[in-house]
């Protein structure tokens, strides 16, 4: 039962993933922004019905633990689009031939501060789970964000392998 779960699961995500493969980059017409965020919306639906699963949640533990996570995962977004532009900044800076050191220091400091906010907002986050779900919920909770994403990056690859091997086939 769970192999067919998770092979159906990854058919529903790799029908989402190749679509949003096969639509045009960043820079090209046709709407490409709406595709990514509707695959994105997609993507966080099937997370969402994987997660209550996996962690067997009650109806009263969801209606108490979806608004907590949705809070939390919005705010690890927040930041960590932050970090990557000062991640940019910092990359465009370095490669310059004389940058200064001292904007040089400050990005990287934003990166130290950035990398503690977020570990501050996972370790509050896990303090207030403890009133709603159990310790090995908790645990299920973190083993699962790291499998789920791996996969989702997994099924990435292989679609985008697989839309190379289509142009270059379909090449003079």
């Amino acid at each position: 039962m769970v192999s067919y779960l998770k092979i159906a699961t990854l058919v529903t995500i790799l029908g989402l993933t190749a679509n949003a493969v096969a639509q045009p980059g960043p820079g090209w017409p046709e709407g490409s922004g709406q595709n990514r965020r509707q695959i994105r919306e997609r993507i966080k639906t099937v997370k969402i019905w994987k997660l209550t699963e996996e962690l067997n949640l009650t109806s009263k533990q969801s209606e108490q633990f979806f608004p907590l996570y949705n809070q939390f995962q919005e705010e690890k977004q927040q930041i960590e689009s932050a970090r990557m532009g000062t991640l940019q900044r910092l990359d465009e800076l370095t490669a310059a031939e004389n940058p200064p050191e001292n904007e040089i220091s400050g990005l990287l400091q934003k990166l130290d501060d950035y990398d503690a906010q977020m570990n501050a907002g996972q370790i509050e986050f896990r303090e207030q789970l403890k009133d709603i779900i159990s310790m090995r919920q908790i645990g299920r909770l973190y083993v699962f964000e790291i499998k789920f994403q791996n996969e989702i990056r997994d099924i990435l690859k292989d679609a985008m392998m697989e839309r190379r091997e289509r142009r270059f086939k379909d090449q003079p």
